[in-house]
C-alpha cells in the first residue's frame, strides 16, 4: 500500500481543519474510534505551523506505525458520508433511536464550566438552608 505523500497529508490536515472549524457535526457520522484516529494523526483543531505539522508526521508514524492507516480509513469514511450505525437501538415501543457524539480530542472547558456550575446551582437550591447562595 503506497505511503501517504506530504502534500496529500498537509491537504488533508487544512481540509479537516476546515471541517472542524465549520461543521464538525459531520464527525459524528464517524465512530469515536474514527474520530480519535483523525484527531490524533491529521490533528485538525489544533493550530500547527507547516513544520510543527510535518514534524509530527514523522513522529507518529514511529510511535504508532498502524495510525497513519487507520486515519485514512476514517478520512475516506468521512469523505465518502459513511455513517457509523453501531450506535443505533430499538426503543421497547419499537422505535429505531440513534446517538451520536463528537469526540474532542481536548476538554471543552467552556461547558464543563457550565456543567460544573448547573450542578452547584442545583444542589445549592435542594439544600437552602447550607448557607451556599448561587444568584
Amino acid at each position: 500500500m503506497p505511503r501517504l505523500t506530504i502534500p496529500t497529508y498537509l491537504s488533508r490536515h487544512y481540509q479537516l481543519k476546515q471541517l472542524w472549524t465549520y461543521d464538525q457535526r459531520r464527525f459524528a457520522n464517524l465512530s469515536y474510534k474514527d474520530q480519535i484516529a483523525l484527531h490524533t494523526y491529521y490533528l485538525p483543531s489544533l493550530e500547527k505551523t507547516k513544520t510543527e505539522l510535518l514534524a509530527h508526521h514523522r513522529n507518529v508514524q514511529i510511535a504508532d506505525s498502524s495510525l497513519p492507516q487507520r486515519a485514512g480509513r476514517a478520512y475516506a469514511r468521512l469523505v465518502r458520508g459513511d455513517v457509523w450505525t453501531e450506535s443505533a437501538r430499538r426503543t421497547t415501543a419499537g422505535r429505531h433511536i440513534s446517538v451520536r457524539a463528537i469526540a474532542r480530542p481536548e476538554p471543552d472547558l467552556k461547558m464543563l464550566s457550565k456543567a460544573v456550575w448547573q450542578i452547584a446551582f442545583r444542589e445549592a437550591a435542594e439544600k437552602p438552608d447550607s448557607g451556599h447562595y448561587f444568584g
